[in-house]
């Protein structure tokens, strides 16, 4: 214990005055893809295919805790905190994720690979206000993804973690003007690949929008459930939406969602809302594309509690969007109905970022959940839903 401890301790010192600083630097201040390359770059050269650095790193960085164990759709989850879709897009890095305790949500993966709008594309606000992003659902592509994954693989009864993947379309299934034919197939590709399986929407991509639509939403949902009838072990399906709908809205997709065999919900993807955006300050404030950051709590937080409380707590929700701090959290689970958790903002910023990220999230969401009188996250989860 003294050991893994002190490791964290240098970590956090050499990652906030070594390390941090150095990706953040040059090209990067502007342009904070750069970054995000830069680190990538690291972890895949150095800890990805390092299966011994990966298991002292997973000794070291990942808190365990009877109370934050829990069972969803029959997998153990042993902590319930992960990295958002976007971080490891082509599946790069998610071994050297998750032994630094943040498995993350892989993807989004689409048919074809795709360069994305023109960069730069990230920008970081001032002041720890958030990040704006119009990536516009770049990546390597279906073809490579899967084969990225297939090589890394390992059958479930052998890790103690699981994978999800995160698809959708980007610009280029709409340009050959076949989207659901498109989405139907990366689904039915990956599908022995992960354990858990989010369909996601994004801002970014405009046309995608239109898969919100019942009629449209209905047609995709109705071809997934059919290839995962065809399959011989069930695997989750989530969908994930964005923050900017209203209720009237959220009901419709609910019904359709529900009828077509969807199991749970990542709420939120980041915000377009112009509300939001009058709250921001900054050389960037102006940019186009989807915010993310702690202003998208509250949207977040009203959406989840929202599908919650509709479906009596019987539908799980992974939260995603403005989540930054322990109680932000804390209050995911007891006050909005989620399970489990997605970072993606306070997991790159300047204050936040650090390879202890998970294991000081995961033992102060254990000791808040423990002065509320709680045994274990399930039955915190919505306990204050009311």
């Amino acid at each position: 214990m003294l050991k893994e401890a002190a490791v964290r301790v240098i970590a956090e010192q050499f990652h906030r005055r070594v390390l941090y600083p150095l990706l953040t630097s040059g090209q990067a201040k502007k342009d904070r893809e750069v970054a995000h390359e830069r680190i990538l770059g690291l972890m895949e050269k150095y800890i990805e295919n390092n299966q011994p650095l990966r298991k002292f790193l997973t000794q070291c960085f990942t808190y365990e805790d009877p109370v934050l164990e829990q069972e969803i759709f029959g997998l153990k989850f042993k902590q319930p905190c992960m990295v958002a879709a976007g971080f490891d897009k082509n599946a790069r890095v998610y071994q050297s994720l998750t032994s630094l305790g943040l498995p993350p949500d892989i993807g989004t993966i689409p048919r074809w690979p795709y360069a994305g709008t023109p960069k730069p594309r990230v920008f970081m606000l001032e002041g720890d206000q958030g990040m704006i992003n119009r990536m516009g659902y770049p990546s390597d592509g279906l073809h490579e993804i899967e084969k990225r994954l297939a090589k890394k693989y390992t059958p479930r009864n052998l890790r103690d973690f699981n994978i999800h993947l995160n698809f959708g379309v980007n610009q280029p299934s709409f340009d050959r003007g076949a989207p659901l034919f498109d989405l139907a197939l990366t689904y039915n590709d990956i599908y022995g690949l992960g354990d858990i399986l989010t369909l996601a929407v994004s801002p970014n991509t405009p046309d995608s929008l239109g898969l919100l639509e019942p009629e449209n939403l209905s047609e995709a949902l109705e071809r997934i459930s059919n290839i995962r009838k065809s399959k011989k072990e069930w695997k989750p399906l989530l969908l994930k939406l964005i923050p900017d709908l209203t209720f009237a809205q959220i009901d419709k997709i609910l019904d359709v969602a529900l009828s077509h065999g969807v199991d749970g919900m990542v709420l939120t993807n980041t915000t377009t809302d112009p509300n939001t955006r009058m709250l921001l300050k900054g050389m960037y404030k102006d940019e186009t594309g989807g915010y993310s950051g702690p202003y998208l709590k509250s949207k977040s937080l009203v959406a989840i509690h929202y599908v919650y409380t509709h479906t009596e707590g019987k539908f799980p929700i992974c939260a995603a969007g403005g989540l930054n701090t322990p109680l932000d959290a804390f209050e995911a689970v007891v006050y909005g109905g989620a399970s489990w958790l997605q970072f993606y903002y306070a997991v790159v910023t300047r204050k936040t970022s650090t390879p202890n990220f998970s294991y000081d999230m995961c033992q102060s969401l254990a000791k808040e959940l423990r002065t509320h009188g709680f045994k274990n996250i399930t039955e915190a989860v919505g306990a204050y839903a009311k």
